[in-house]
């Protein structure tokens, strides 16, 4: 329970009652995008797109009862962007490169063997 009390005289909150809806709002998003994440492998999750990701967090916080008991309904959830960190990125991207180093360390090899043969 969030007590939204103010002092008369100061015209503030006595508690910290945003602090705590933040709280639980972070904590709410943080599991269901956990939940969401951990049952697919980093590539999947990146060529499915925001979407899927969007549709798991709202479906993971009106399940939760957090929300309703407090008096709250979830209108909307935006996802405003979904990327990997730099470090992961080109981990992710190493296999597309090595796969082009080959194919170029290929082509220039072909080309010196048919020099070679003329």
């Amino acid at each position: 329970r969030m007590d939204f009390a103010i002092d008369l005289k100061s015209g503030r909150h006595i508690g910290e009652p945003m602090d705590q809806l933040d709280t639980v709002l972070v904590s709410l998003v943080r599991h269901s995008a956990n939940s969401y994440l951990t049952r697919f492998g980093v590539r999947e999750v990146l060529d499915a797109g925001i979407a899927p990701l969007q549709f798991a967090i709202t479906d993971g916080m009106t399940s939760d009862s957090s929300l309703s008991d407090l008096g709250l309904t979830l209108v909307k959830v935006h996802v405003a962007n979904l990327e990997p960190r730099t470090e992961l990125a080109r981990a992710l991207k190493a296999p597309v490169f090595e796969h082009l180093q080959k194919q170029a360390d290929e082509a220039l090899l072909a080309g010196r063997s048919v020099r070679m043969e003329h």
